[in-house]
């Protein structure tokens, strides 16, 4: 769910919320919400926490995504969150049609990774 339709569906400000998550300019939490700015991890962390898992560190990356911008701390971020589910790269790699070291070349930014791509990594990352 993208942070601003939870904040809109749950009537809260972006001042409320940047005092729930411990980032005191609202303005901030404007730009996370419409796409401007992408939070660090550590301020993913909060927002998944203070949004009871309704918003997760990928509706950051998908948001990129609609804007055409996937940045380096995105494909950083998805790294991340495949390494803690424990999914190995050759099993990704199966699902996507890919060689393991294609899907590495993409998870290094050497080759740019489809959104159909993004989409099955994170439908692999939900189902873990």
């Amino acid at each position: 769910m993208k942070l601003k339709h939870y904040l809109q569906s749950y009537k809260i400000s972006y001042a409320k919320f940047s005092k729930l998550i411990a980032v005191y300019d609202s303005g901030v939490v404007s730009k996370y919400a419409n796409g401007r700015r992408t939070p660090i991890p550590e301020i993913q962390t909060r927002i998944y926490l203070a949004t009871n898992g309704a918003v997760t560190p990928s509706d950051f990356i998908m948001q990129n995504l609609a804007y055409n911008s996937i940045k380096s701390q995105d494909i950083q971020l998805l790294k991340t969150q495949i390494a803690q589910a424990g999914i190995q790269y050759k099993f990704i790699a199966y699902e996507l049609g890919i060689s393991t070291s294609a899907l590495s070349q993409k998870l290094d930014g050497k080759i740019s990774i489809k959104p159909h791509e993004l989409k099955t990594i994170f439908e692999l990352l939900k189902s873990r």
